[in-house]
């Protein structure tokens, strides 16, 4: 996917009415990943323009999902040009030719939604002149990506709201699609006649939803259990030296997976406020339990079973779940035994990873390391059945400017619907430890790149929103290395035919990220401090190779090498000596005492001139 121009219409958040990038670059290299790289100082807007695309994308998809449409004002003021291509294996809409040249085809989109107005897509191929306009709502969906993926470090929690109210319209979507496909398969063996053909939904992805993912520390979990289950970590005969994990693994060091465990809940909390639960309890402990009975206070109706509800799993995730079991090493199942059908209400299962239960992973679900990790986020979703029908609407409805994040209780793991934890990894040194103690900047790098690693096949759009945050200068220095070795090993596997078809965007304030980076892939961002408009640049000098000094001084502005409190000592000593305030031999015995720098070097050549 390539990004070609982005407009706005209305003002958004710290982006004013007018606000406008043209990305002049080439298409997308088929075998190298080069990110768009958006730097400047903090508060210079570039933060503002990962947000925007956000919610662009959050309104497109609001736009043709049907859950989500009564919940969004499709006319609303919100106004916005988005441009984009990315290359194609087939094409429901429009195309002919050898279906062996269609990876070849690039696919046009424009989607220019004025203020009060409804969005109008338009998609062309090879030439914008000959472009046409798509007027049905349910065909728009096919000229979105596959995938947007949104990451923060942790400063810009704006950026998650999208995400995670399309998680609230998802579940609905797919719970609905699950069970009218029961409904209509039940009345074909009823012998009874449907108006409608049933929909072939056996899988969640079938349902067709989550074009949306956040990267947090759960979604993150899934990941690279997806990873280290379903991709090879050992090289095959002639192959590569390297597999994809053998890359990441040499950073965080890394040996493989050992083992994780599996809850589900499937007994929930009701929502009674408590004022009501101590009402109805005091009433059946004064009445007595006969008299209760007598008066219809059944002892089904009070005992803790009454405050708790049971999860109905759509059939396709009902599969999942017994695919799941299939390939656990042990499993503890918990029955109601006041239920008459003695239905199971929590599983815990235990898996204990070797090459046998790689490959009953493999067997058992197909579509590779991203078909395990949508199983697993679909069955997350279900989590949503624990919040309050009062909290749902909240989120759904929730302004953007709010940070929904603090609307969602923080639910404790035996109160979750669905939870992965206990998870452990093998060190290269041999040492186990759990996923939760990696380093910040262990999980970082782990959801970075294992994201990447998820989804390299996909038209997708990574919005990566400081990625580097927790990492070291090493690890900030072979970030855009990492991934392209990671896609030459791709590249040189068995596919014959491999189009990266991913638009990754960085925000960063670091300079060994921009040395990697091609000087039309960089947008230095800066806001006018009289009008605060936000505007940007490209470099006027080649960044690629450049430095880290001289980007730090003509990206950032800092021009010293070392740190203020330092660089102001050194300043008061050349002031003391040209006062005479102090000796020259006094202040070289001073500044001996610091370690090395140029500047200090600098400061002892001036002033061996005194």
């Amino acid at each position: 996917m390539t990004l070609k121009e982005l407009e706005l219409f209305s003002p958004f958040r710290g982006l004013q009415t007018g606000f406008k990038i043209v990305f002049s670059r080439p298409i997308q290299p088929i075998n190298k990943v080069e990110p768009l790289c958006f730097t400047g100082l903090n508060g210079s807007g570039k933060s503002n323009v990962m947000q925007l695309l956000a919610e662009i994308f959050y309104y497109l998809e609001t736009y043709v999902l049907a859950e989500a449409q009564q919940y969004v004002e499709k006319e609303t003021e919100f106004g916005f040009k988005i441009h984009y291509q990315f290359p194609i294996y087939n094409d429901s809409v429009v195309i002919t030719g050898d279906p062996s040249d269609w990876y070849l085809k690039q696919r046009g989109v424009i989607i220019t939604k004025q203020p009060g107005e409804l969005p109008v897509f338009e998609y062309y191929y090879d030439d914008e002149d000959e472009k046409k306009t798509l007027a049905v709502t349910v065909d728009c969906a096919k000229l979105l990506p596959n995938f947007v993926i949104g990451y923060s470090s942790g400063m810009n929690e704006l950026i998650s709201n999208p995400f995670i109210k399309m998680d609230f319209f998802y579940q609905e979507t797919m719970k609905r699609k699950m069970q009218k496909k029961q409904e209509q398969e039940e009345k074909l063996q009823r012998g009874e006649e449907i108006v409608e053909t049933p929909e072939a939904i056996t899988t969640p992805q079938e349902a067709g939803v989550n074009r949306l993912f956040f990267l947090d520390y759960q979604s993150n979990a899934f990941a690279m259990i997806s990873n280290f289950l379903m991709k090879e970590n050992k090289p095959s005969p002639g192959g590569n030296a390297k597999t994809e994990l053998d890359v990441i693994n040499d950073i965080v060091n890394i040996d493989d997976l050992v083992s994780f465990r599996i809850r589900l809940n499937l007994q929930i909390k009701t929502n009674y406020a408590a004022a009501e639960i101590k009402e109805r309890l005091w009433d059946y402990v004064s009445l007595g339990k006969e008299r209760a009975r007598d008066e219809g206070f059944t002892y089904q109706s009070f005992t803790p079973f009454s405050f708790f509800a049971f999860v109905e799993l759509p059939p396709a995730l009902t599969s999942v779940v017994q695919r799941l079991v299939d390939c656990s090493t042990t499993m503890n199942e918990i029955k109601l035994a006041e239920a008459s059908d003695n239905r199971t209400i929590s599983f815990e299962l235990y898996f204990q990873v070797d090459d046998e239960m790689k490959k009953a992973f493999r067997d058992k679900f197909r579509g590779g390391a991203m078909g395990l990790f949508q199983n697993l986020y679909f069955l997350n979703l279900m989590n949503i059945e624990t919040y309050s029908q009062e909290i749902r609407e909240q989120v759904k409805r929730a302004d953007p400017s709010i940070n929904i994040a603090d609307l969602l209780p923080k639910l404790p793991t035996e109160e979750k619907v669905f939870h992965v934890d206990n998870i452990r990894l093998k060190k290269k040194t041999g040492k186990t430890l759990y996923y939760k103690q990696l380093s910040d900047g262990e999980h970082q790098y782990l959801q970075v790149a294992g994201s990447l690693m998820l989804l390299d096949d996909q038209a997708t759009l990574f919005l990566m929103d400081e990625p580097e945050t927790h990492f070291n200068p090493e690890w900030r220095s072979k970030l855009i290395s990492t991934l392209n070795e990671i896609l030459e090993i791709k590249i040189t596997g068995d596919r014959d035919k491999i189009v990266l078809r991913q638009e990754i965007i960085f925000t960063t304030h670091s300079p060994f990220i921009v040395s990697d980076c091609q000087p039309t892939q960089v947008y230095i961002f800066e806001r006018n401090p009289s009008t605060q408009n936000v505007g940007f640049r490209q470099p006027d000098f080649n960044t690629y190779g450049t430095s880290v000094n001289f980007l730090t001084a003509k990206v950032f502005n800092k021009k010293e090498t070392i740190a203020g409190l330092v660089d102001e000592q050194l300043k008061q000593l050349q002031k003391a000596v040209k006062s005479t305030v102090k000796t020259k031999e006094q202040a070289i015995e001073e500044v001996n005492k610091l370690g090395d720098s140029v500047e200090k070097i600098i400061f002892l050549d001036e002033i061996s001139r005194v």
